[in-house]
């Protein structure tokens, strides 16, 4: 009984780690990836944002199901 409650348990982990892993989005090596929010579904109150760069991460405000993506090449120095 208790091997099956730890095994269950392991599995639940395990599952959650793969939707978080699935739903995470990353930009592919050597790309800037850009998401700006915005307040509602005119898209012209920007309210947060966010970026991955070669070299970080960074966001401010908050995050909303209204969102504009962009990606780019990293520009090589």
């Amino acid at each position: 009984m208790k091997i099956k409650t730890i095994l269950v348990g392991a599995l639940t982990v395990c599952g959650l780690l793969s939707i978080g892993a699935a739903v995470a989005k990353f930009p592919p090596y050597g790309s800037v990836y850009d998401v700006q929010y915005y307040s509602d579904y005119t898209f012209t109150n920007r309210v947060g944002g966010e970026r991955w760069t070669c070299t970080g991460y960074m966001n401010w405000g908050q995050r909303t199901i209204y969102k504009i993506e962009n990606s780019w090449p990293c520009i090589e120095e």
